[in-house]
């Protein structure tokens, strides 16, 4: 049942294709004269629900005439029929799949009116009729469902995000329908008085004096701006929180309520509050955007948020909370940042530049001796010099025009660069815009998967981390485009990563990641098994087996098996082997297949971490510890696409995931690509 809940979610909240497989079996439940219906209408319920509607089709719908007969007009479930009436009779089910099937692409709004009444009669039958069958625990889920608001809709965001526009600019050169102007900021006024001539400020005065308390006076521009029509709209800021907010919000339902009135298709907003008053452009910002989604399930038009341009020295920066973490944006030079380490490209080499020269000459020297021990290395890590941070981290990165390979690239840099950040247990990390410079590859692209990725890599690892993204005061444009990014609420940010922990793993109070498994349970022999199978003659004995309990490092795996998954369409997982010496064995369970460890087991098929399905073979490189004891790893790991390797891969070719022999070794690039589940101590 829990399931087809979060299926109902999914359709109100418009996914794309709408499942049929869930109206379908929504019809079953709704339908009067329904098999199901017929057969449990006054039985108890104590089996599986997904299991009783599996076997079941929608039956034949009753003749109009008789619909409700089964229904007296005084019984509390009667309404309920009529409301779903369009839906599973007269093929109703058939014409709504036709229309998802159709050409047209419905929008979220589209969808969201067609299917609410679905949520609503979910909803009602089940709090109403049906709680004794699935048992008190559906209250949470039907709970959610009741208080669903528009910041809770975070599939309909990804089509309401294309209707919003945040940027700088001037608001009399605005083409859009309708412009608001707050008649209390004397800038404003005085920009569109100027812009507009002596006509606009003539007409508005009149219009006042005529009614000085309107809530909104409308001026018609007469080509005197760019907009048709100007909305002037009163406006001031509030010292407390709650109430500034709640003054924001009726300041943009007032102007979208007006134009939607007048058939208007677009508006164009001031970032009122941002200027001569010292409010904050964050809370400003997100306040509006959230109102504005808010609004849009009422009033789809296009809206552009305009922030007066400003000298790069005013403009503040933005800032937002992400679990435990925190994202900042700020037009500073990358050189200038006071945290725990900095990024920079060692392939860009104006900015590798600008760095070094900065930092001093002790960094240039650290930083020739660590290219030449590590010429292959990710990220050569550096001191910081004369900069305020502590640490310089330099990436190897490219551009690329490949779409798909640019935003795979961007991925595999935060996530490394992030990974990297926690090694050195370091709380605070600064980005520069990489690849919005020089390169010829898609800034929009760049921008865009660099705000998710690190949107995403908050939320799942759930630390207190704070990352900035240091744009340079020359790069305006790139600048509004991250603010966009991050003041976005997106898909990405609030659809948390669906996880199910082994059922073999026990909670451990002092939250152990190292577990030994006992030897009398199956888990245990399975393993034995399987490993004696492989490694005949090759041992004496078995000492322990621990479990792998290393949760944020399975949670980061599960997304990677997710994205697998959809991108390939079939399982790639395979249980191999990985021997090593102890030490190492240490840091993997902390810190997973990091790329530190690349090379280590050879490079014979490429430059990155060596999986095998022959045990013998991880076997050579299970270095024994001072009392003979050897140390190997079973882990899962997700191979996908994998081409023959060579000494000369320094990373997966585009359009691959891993490299091989072509037998049984596999050779990974990313460090979430593989999860130690056990380590073996044997000799």
């Amino acid at each position: 049942m829990i399931e087809l809940l979060i299926d109902l979610i999914a359709a109100r909240l418009s996914y794309r294709p709408v499942p049929v497989k869930l109206l379908e079996t929504l019809a079953m439940l709704f339908d009067c004269d329904s098999v199901f219906q017929r057969e449990h209408k006054n039985k108890p319920y104590n089996y599986s629900l997904d299991k009783t509607l599996g076997t079941r089709v929608l039956s034949t719908p009753p003749a109009a005439s008789s619909m409700f007969s089964f229904y007296k007009r005084n019984n509390s479930y009667g309404w309920l029929c009529q409301i779903i009436n369009r839906f599973v009779l007269k093929d109703g089910i058939n014409n709504l799949r036709k229309q998802f099937e159709d050409r047209k692409r419905f929008t979220a709004l589209e969808y969201h009116a067609l299917l609410l009444p679905f949520a609503n009669c979910m909803n009602c039958l089940i709090k109403t009729r049906y709680l004794q069958l699935f048992g008190k625990e559906i209250i949470q889920a039907l709970d959610y469902i009741e208080n669903l608001s528009a910041e809770d809709h975070p599939i309909t965001r990804r089509d309401l995000n294309s209707l919003i526009d945040v940027r700088q600019g001037d608001l009399t050169v605005e083409q859009t329908d309708v412009i608001v102007v707050c008649s209390s900021s004397k800038t404003l006024c005085e920009n569109v008085f100027k812009s507009g001539g002596n006509s606009i400020k003539v007409s508005y005065e009149a219009e006042l004096k005529k009614n000085p308390t309107a809530p909104i006076i409308t001026v018609t521009a007469n080509g005197h701006v760019a907009a048709k029509t100007i909305y002037f709209l009163p406006w001031q800021p509030d010292a407390d929180l709650i109430k500034f907010c709640d003054s924001v919000k009726t300041f943009v339902s007032n102007a979208m309520e007006k134009a939607a009135s007048e058939s208007y298709q677009s508006i164009a907003i001031p970032a009122i509050g941002c200027g001569l008053h010292g409010c904050s452009i964050s809370l400003v910002a997100r306040t509006f955007v959230k109102e504005v989604h808010r609004q849009l399930f009422k009033y789809p038009m296009s809206v552009s948020f305009i922030s007066l341009i400003q000298q790069a020295s005013e403009i503040k920066p933005i800032s937002m909370t992400i679990a435990k973490g925190t994202l900042e944006i700020q037009l500073a030079d990358i050189t200038t940042q006071k945290v725990d380490v900095i990024i920079g490209s060692s392939s860009s080499q104006i900015l590798k530049r600008a760095i070094i020269n900065a930092a001093g000459d002790d960094v240039q020297m650290a930083y020739a001796k660590e290219h030449e021990n590590n010429p292959n290395s990710l990220i050569l890590s550096v001191p910081s010099g004369q900069l305020p941070c502590k640490r310089i981290f330099f990436v190897k990165w490219e551009p690329n025009t490949d779409e798909e390979a640019l935003q795979q690239s961007i991925v595999d840099l935060i996530w490394n660069v992030i990974q990297n950040a926690i090694s050195h247990k370091f709380t605070s990390i600064a980005f520069p815009s990489i690849g919005c410079g020089q390169s010829s590859c898609s800034k929009q692209v760049i921008v865009k998967t660099m705000v998710r990725e690190i949107k995403n890599q908050l939320k799942m690892r759930n630390l207190p981390l704070t990352v900035k993204l240091s744009i340079a005061p020359d790069q305006l444009e790139i600048y509004d485009e991250f603010c966009k990014q991050v003041l976005s609420i997106e898909a990405d940010l609030s659809t948390s990563i669906s996880h199910e922990l082994p059922s073999t793993w026990i909670q451990s109070t002092e939250n152990k990641v190292r577990v030994i498994v006992s030897i009398n349970t199956n888990e245990y022999k399975s393993i034995v098994t399987n490993f004696d199978q492989a490694m005949k003659g090759k041992y004496t004995q078995v000492i322990q087996i621990e479990r792998i309990q290393n949760e944020r490092w399975y949670m980061q795996y599960l997304a990677h098996c997710r994205d697998f998954r959809k991108r390939l369409k079939i399982d790639t997982e395979k249980r191999l082997y990985h021997g090593c010496p102890e030490k190492a064995a240490d840091l993997i369970i902390g810190d997973c297949f990091n790329r530190s460890f690349a090379g280590v087991n050879g490079t014979v098929y490429g430059f990155g971490v060596y999986f095998s399905s022959n045990a013998t073979y991880s076997h050579t490189y299970a270095i024994p510890n001072t009392k003979g004891e050897r140390f190997m790893f079973v882990s899962r790991v997700l191979v996908g696409h994998t081409v023959l390797g060579n000494s000369s891969m320094k990373t997966r070719p585009i359009g691959y995931d891993s490299t091989t022999d072509g037998n049984h070794i596999f050779v990974t690039y990313h460090d979430a690509q593989a999860f130690a589940e056990y380590l073996i101590t044997y000799k």
